[in-house]
């Protein structure tokens, strides 16, 4: 009986994308926004890259509320003294913790990236009525003040971006980090849910609600969806 020879081939190897990018849907607990991130591979488990972000803040407190009166539809959220927005510039850093088995699954990542900050905000505007010298119903645009605005004097809310034209402008730096799991079912695909928290630190305070304190520090929680490609030499 003669033995065969069996020839053992070379365990298959992964390739390795040379860059990523995607773009992602970002819902916060103070908010919501969107964002777009492009990340060169320096191996198998590791990337560094950049991301922009666009997003919107409120606090836990507001409510919109609607007037008595029949024909106001706006509604307002009474205290409201700005609309507030984000924008963030940032670099970091994201290490594959297990990447998906040759028959698919998840990999499994952690990324922390932090930079710049820039917060945006602009009165919040509301509908007062009031009587004229004829004694006649009338309506005037207010930004809102504590001191003049009342549940019984306000008629409606007003556009949500009156007033933008004179906006203040908050600098400050910002962190964040997470876990993020990749589920797509091609290597060339992006199709991802992160989870994490971010921190934002701003030279001048924004200013939600009357009778709150203004804040310099704000802290959220997120889960962001992403949708993007691999792209390979």
């Amino acid at each position: 009986m003669s033995a065969q020879r069996i020839r053992l081939g070379e365990p298959e190897k992964q390739m390795v994308s040379s860059k990523a990018a995607n773009a992602y849907i970002s819902f916060r607990s103070n908010g919501g926004g969107i964002g777009f991130q492009m990340e060169r591979q320096l191996s198998l488990h590791k990337g560094r890259g950049w991301r922009m972000e666009w997003s919107y803040s409120r606090q836990s407190k507001e409510r919109k509320i609607h007037s008595s009166y029949g024909d106001a539809k706006r509604g307002f959220v009474y205290g409201k003294l700005n609309h507030v927005w984000h924008v963030k510039a940032d670099y970091g850093l994201t290490r594959v913790l297990n990447t998906k088995p040759y028959w698919g699954g998840i990999s499994t990542a952690y990324y922390v990236y932090g930079g710049g900050a820039l917060g945006v905000t602009w009165p919040a505007y509301v509908k007062r009525w009031y009587k004229d010298d004829q004694n006649m119903f009338r309506t005037v645009s207010e930004a809102y003040d504590p001191e003049v605005h009342t549940l019984s004097n306000i008629y409606d809310g007003d556009r949500y971006f009156k007033g933008i034209s004179g906006p203040t402008l908050h600098p400050g730096l910002n962190l964040q980090g997470g876990l993020l799991f990749d589920f797509s079912n091609k290597d060339k695909n992006i199709m991802a849910l992160s989870i994490g928290m971010s921190g934002e630190l701003y030279a001048i305070p924004i200013e939600y609600m009357a009778g709150q304190k203004p804040e310099y520090c704000l802290l959220s929680i997120y889960i962001n969806l992403h949708f993007g490609k691999r792209f390979y030499n």
